[in-house]
């Protein structure tokens, strides 16, 4: 089964298949569909830089 991330308000619940948790040793849980994207050091932040946000979130979705 594929991994799922979900977002909550007080009026909605958007459920998000992923394909996988990580692309390219970037993770991404239901806050990166939300906007904040977290990465661990530098490192991390100088490659999501390279990828891009949404590209990143496109590797991750079905």
């Amino acid at each position: 089964m594929s991994p799922h991330n979900m977002l909550m308000t007080r009026k909605f619940i958007w459920v998000i298949p992923r394909s996988k948790e990580s692309y390219q040793g970037l993770s991404v849980n239901a806050l990166g569909f939300a906007g904040m994207l977290l990465v661990k050091n530098e490192a991390q932040l100088k490659q999501l830089d390279e990828v891009g946000c949404l590209a990143l979130l496109k590797a991750v979705s079905l």
